[in-house]
């Protein structure tokens, strides 16, 4: 590799990176308040892709229809919150359910489109922007700065705002949060939507840059949660360094083993930072 070419797999790799992020800060959200592992999350992001895919057909842009989508995405989550993870509360039970849901939806979205890669194209992705010889999409550029925006906003409603200190308490203790007058199920309500919220903008980010199918599912979580390892779960700004590492990662492993390995280092890495240090690079601060 000369050093063109490493330049361009290290700026498309962070720029990829930025999404894996905000995919990574919606499990957090979740992880962090109701401890559920949810399997659900990538196939859910994929759902937001395809929204965007279809109104994209009808000529609206991607840009348009994240305005329509995130307040929907908003509402689904707390209907799936009340109608299945309220009702079995206990973490593992959780987890399995989530598991089920990602069935349900992936062959939902087998029924309603085909099983062909699709690719929701914004009136932006053709608009090139030269860095140091290098030229990138716009939309690429625009997105990415987006899930960054979102990530320095989700990191100030945690700091600054009455919802987001109920939903640190919550994470740390919720029956002492609850004996305190918190709301704990209405929290956990509001923390799973705004990681759906979260889910579907990675959805529409990932799918306005990237080829997606409908069996990318499982793999988008798991590498959400390579990000959220690697940055210690809980650290919100630290997503934003994880996540284009593992996206650089991915671009060298790419172009010098082929496509086949990237899943595979990716999984590897959550095993290799579980055993060589299991608190993240930013020690798995709270939220």
């Amino acid at each position: 590799m000369d050093i063109s070419q490493v330049t361009q797999i290290c700026l498309y790799g962070v720029l990829r990176g930025f999404v894996y992020s905000t995919i990574a800060l919606g499990l957090t959200l979740i992880f962090g308040t109701m401890k559920i592992v949810n399997l659900a999350h990538g196939i859910l992001c994929l759902l937001g892709a395809y929204l965007a895919f279809s109104l994209t057909a009808q000529g609206l842009d991607p840009y348009i229809s994240m305005s329509m989508l995130l307040p929907l995405f908003f509402v689904i989550g707390a209907c799936l919150y009340f109608g299945i993870f309220q009702k079995t509360r206990d973490p593992n039970s959780s987890t399995v359910s989530s598991f089920g849901l990602l069935i349900a939806i992936q062959t939902l979205i087998q029924i309603i489109w085909d099983p062909t890669p699709k690719m929701a194209r914004s009136y932006f992705s053709d608009l090139l922007v030269p860095i140091g010889g290098i030229s990138l999409s716009s939309s690429r550029i625009v997105l990415s700065m987006l899930c960054v925006f979102t990530t320095f906003l989700v990191y100030f409603l945690l700091r600054k705002t009455w919802i987001g200190i109920a939903i640190r308490s919550t994470s740390e203790d919720a029956e002492t949060s609850s004996v305190m007058g918190i709301n704990v199920v209405k929290i956990n309500c509001i923390a799973f939507s705004i990681g759906l919220m979260l889910a579907c903008l990675s959805g529409i980010t990932y799918g306005t840059n990237y080829a997606f199918d409908p069996f990318m599912g499982l793999s988008l979580t798991f590498k959400g949660f390579v990000v959220l390892t690697l940055a210690g779960i809980g650290s919100i700004l630290g997503l934003l360094v994880s996540g284009p590492i593992l996206g650089i990662i991915e671009g060298i492993v790419g172009f010098q083993l082929g496509l086949g390995w990237v899943d595979v280092i990716s999984f590897l890495m959550i095993i290799v930072i579980l055993i060589t240090k299991p608190t993240g690079i930013f020690g798995g601060k709270r939220l």
